[in-house]
C-alpha cells in the first residue's frame, strides 16, 4: 500500500486483498485490517490463510 493518500483516518480497501479494509491513520497505512462488508468470515479467513503462507515463502 503506498503512503500518499491525503484522506481523513479511516477503514479503505486494501489494495493488496480486494476482500479486506485496512486502517489509514491519516499519515500512514497501519498493519490493522478487518473484513469487508458482505464477505463471508470463512471465505476471509481461508484467504488470509493462503495469503500469509505465500507471503512466509516468498520471503
Amino acid at each position: 500500500m503506498t503512503s500518499d493518500v491525503a484522506q481523513q483516518p479511516g477503514w479503505y480497501p486494501d489494495s493488496d486483498e480486494p476482500r479486506r479494509l485496512r486502517w489509514w491513520n491519516g499519515t500512514a497505512w497501519s498493519e490493522h485490517t478487518k473484513p469487508r462488508p458482505g464477505v463471508p468470515l470463512a471465505q476471509v479467513q481461508r484467504d488470509n490463510r493462503s495469503y500469509f503462507l505465500q507471503r512466509k515463502h516468498i520471503r
